[in-house]
């Protein structure tokens, strides 16, 4: 047997805690050099010598990868999931030729995810870590044969490239809990899906029609949580293996198509509840407008009086349509103890709003504009702000403002609109994409989203277009409405290993969103404390499956769309 692969594999014991580790474990150790016959190695049963394993799942290792095993150049699988296994994926071991399986769920590496080079890998699966990064363009294109491909709990950002759906193997994609943007591709109707789990990011549009095809064998759809819109579409209910449909937590609107109310889908919601004679099964998709939950779907509650809904699957409570309540509302969600300017006034009191900074109002007291530039304003946009029933005039230009654009702004009657100079991610929301007057929008029949904010790799001098042409391309333009060409700041980060992100300015292109790290800090036992808060994570990951819907567009919104961007396609 060979020295060298011993070598190699004891590059794993590391420090104190990895000689502890390896004398609970056969093996491991220069005394025996057969390593076929160690724990959790696997050797290639031709030559009964070659590694081509490496599992070890939930052993206690501690420490790091190290490099030295992207040199056992025939390991087909590494599983290392449910440790305490720090630092970066090295670019040796991503780079393994015949790789086919590759889990490290559950531990705590940090940095980029890195791009694999095998062209036979099967199953990618790097849940619950501390990564970050976006998926190229190509994902798709270089691994056709996935078949598994878990990012889940991390913090993953950007696009879900069209090339997904060229993974014709492709049956789990679960990319929940992240930081992923932009639309949810058509193409993933191409691929054999039968989960597909996208909760809990900042998706923004409609679900696409191509997803829902008669011939799908789609299974379980989680969307919870994310920023959709649009209504329902009634196809879900032409899916023979449907059970688990989640859309609660979005921008849903219109009702809930009654043939997709059977006591088949969501089926867990009525478990408990007795006797189903009496049931709305439509409760189990969402609830209603106008009414609200803690999960946002069975059981439902009409709102309180002086609160409104006007979404589909309203989880917590509904919106106090307030003047001061919203006020107060975009105060602490965007740390208003934190602002500055000259002489800001009014603000976190209980006085009249109109003599507030930066608030005007018309002869009846009602908040007719917000102009809040350059006041430190940090955080997300808070979507109360679209239900200030008189808002003509919204300026956050030039603060600390991330996240996306919400929809909830096409129910304010806004002319004009500018959140350019902040750290938006995405696209605009195609429901505020046919929102006709803001920034001229619409006018002549021209609905385009740069009248919003310029697209992801574009830019223009006020960070939005009153006329086609005003957004100019820019590679190195990373945010919506940004107004000059380069980073926002100087100091920030923006290239990635996976540099050929693509950035298209139009509402049927998802694009980067802003990066958010996580550092690694402390000692053994603080690494030990977030690894335990990461398991526990996943227990409420599974039981916070809610639902909501999205339904077809109108042939009037599918015209609209068209104009918007002509690549668009319906059936």
């Amino acid at each position: 047997m060979s020295d060298f692969q011993v070598d190699i594999l004891l590059s794993l014991i590391q420090g104190i805690e990895g000689k502890a580790w390896a004398e609970q474990i056969e093996g491991w150790s220069k005394r025996d050099l057969e390593v076929c016959t160690w724990e959790g190695i696997a050797c290639d049963t031709t030559d009964q010598e070659t590694v081509v394993g490496i599992e070890l799942p939930n052993s206690r290792f501690v420490g790091t990868l190290p490099s030295e095993l992207g040199e056992l150049v025939s390991l087909k699988t590494l599983n290392l999931s449910q440790n305490l296994i720090e630092g970066t994926i090295p670019p040796a071991i991503a780079a393994l030729p015949h790789l086919e399986k590759f889990n490290l769920n559950q531990n705590m590496l940090s940095g980029y995810l890195p791009l694999f080079n095998s062209p036979v890998l099967l199953e990618l699966t790097v849940a619950d870590n501390l990564l970050f990064g976006s998926l190229p363009s190509t994902f798709g294109d270089r691994h056709e044969r996935l078949e598994w491909l878990d990012l889940s709990g991390n913090s993953m950002y950007g696009r879900i490239p069209a090339s997904i759906g060229h993974m014709k193997n492709l049956h789990t994609l679960t990319l929940s809990d992240n930081n992923f943007s932009g639309t949810i591709p058509a193409a993933l109707g191409d691929a054999a899906l039968n989960y597909l789990y996208m909760d809990h990011n900042d998706f923004v549009g409609v679900i696409p029609p191509e997803l829902l095809k008669p011939d799908s064998q789609l299974m379980e759809v989680w969307l919870q949580h994310n920023y959709l819109s649009g209504s329902i579409p009634a196809a879900i209910g032409s899916l023979d293996e449907i059970y688990d449909f989640y859309i609660d937590g979005n921008k849903f609107t219109g009702t809930v198509p009654e043939d997709i109310c059977t006591e088949n889908l969501n089926q867990d919601f009525f478990e408990s509840a007795g006797d189903n004679e009496d049931h709305d099964f439509c409760d189990a998709i969402s609830c209603a407008a106008g009414e609200f939950s803690f999960d946002g779907l069975y059981p439902c509650d009409e709102c309180e009086e002086g609160t409104t809904s006007p979404y589909l699957g309203q989880v917590g409570e509904c919106l106090d349509k307030s003047q001061d309540v919203i006020l107060n509302l975009i105060y602490e969600k965007t740390k208003g103890t934190d602002w500055n300017g000259a002489a800001i006034q009014g603000w976190g009191t209980y006085t009249d709003p109109c003599g507030w900074t930066g608030v005007t109002c018309d002869g009846h007291g009602n908040v007719v504009a917000l102009e809040l530039s350059g006041m430190n304003l940090q955080g997300k946009i808070p979507e109360e702000i679209g239900f200030l029933d008189y808002l003509t005039t919204l300026d956050l230009s030039d603060n600390r403002l991330f996240g996306v654009i919400p929809s909830d702004l096409r129910w304010a009657p806004l002319t004009k609109l500018d959140v350019s100079g902040n750290k938006l991610a995405g696209v605009v929301a195609p429901m505020l994409c046919l929102k006709g007057g803001i920034n001229k929008n619409g006018q002549s029949g021209d609905f385009n989203c740069d009248h919003i904010a310029c697209g992801v790799g574009t830019y223009s001098e006020t960070g939005y277009a009153l006329k086609v042409g005003d957004c100019m391309r820019c590679e190195t333009a990373k945010y919506l409405g940004q107004k000059t060409c380069g980073p926002v700041d100087e100091n920030e980060q923006t290239d990635s290993p996976w540099q050929d992100m693509p950035s298209v300015p139009h509402i049927t292109t998802g694009d980067d969103g802003d990066l958010t790290s996580g550092e690694i800090a402390g000692i053994f036992f603080g690494v030990l404390f977030v690894a335990l808060s990461l398991f526990g994570s996943v227990v409420v990951f599974v039981r916070n499956k809610g639902n909501d819907k999205d339904a077809e567009l109108t042939p009037e919104e599918k015209e609209s769309m068209t104009q918007i961007n002509p690549d668009v396609e319906f059936t």
